[in-house]
């Protein structure tokens, strides 16, 4: 769980600093061309984002899920807590 939080942060810590790079100094130098870097990366940024965002949803859904088989618990309360955590699917 702790390499999940540690990715997850250091990911989105990424993802914000990730449009800055077309105002660096060194690269393109009119703003015309600035702008349609940024373009581009804000869209490419958007992509990763959205692929990364539902994976590490269905992971941070998993835990209680496996957290869940361990219990001891009779199967119809054990389902009902399942169900519980899986109406985040909706």
């Amino acid at each position: 769980m702790y390499a999940g939080i540690v990715f997850i942060a250091l990911f989105y810590v990424a993802m914000i600093l990730a449009p800055i790079k077309p105002f660096l100094p060194g690269q393109p130098s009119s703003l015309f061309e600035r702008a349609k870097g940024n373009s581009d990366v804000a869209l490419l940024i958007g992509k990763i984002q959205g692929i990364v965002g539902v994976l590490t949803d269905f992971y941070i859904l998993l835990i209680p899920l496996q957290l869940v088989s361990t219990l001891r618990l009779p199967l119809a309360r054990k389902l009902a807590v399942y169900s519980v955590f899986l109406t985040g699917l909706m």
